[in-house]
């Protein structure tokens, strides 16, 4: 599923759509309480209820977050959401 532009997704309001995966999707969209835009990935649907895949996506955002470097984008928030 694709969100229209002015969706709003846990505190994000999604502008535009910048591409689609096998996996999840990723919107350009602001972050409300910061002001500021930002990438976001949403998990297509069909793994949203996967523990593993949930978990895999965990760890993954825990180990970019430690990560500091100019070529690699920041990650700011990871969560769940009904």
């Amino acid at each position: 599923m694709v969100f229209p532009e002015g969706t709003s997704i846990n505190g994000y309001t999604i502008s535009r759509l910048i591409n689609e995966g096998n996996t999840s999707t990723v919107y350009e969209a602001l972050q409300v309480n910061l002001n500021r835009n930002v990438a976001l990935k949403v998990i297509h649907s069909d793994l949203s209820s996967d523990p593993d895949y949930l978990e895999d996506f965990k760890s993954q955002a825990q180990a970019l977050a430690s990560i500091n470097h100019n070529h690699i984008v920041q990650t700011f928030d990871a969560s769940h959401s009904e």
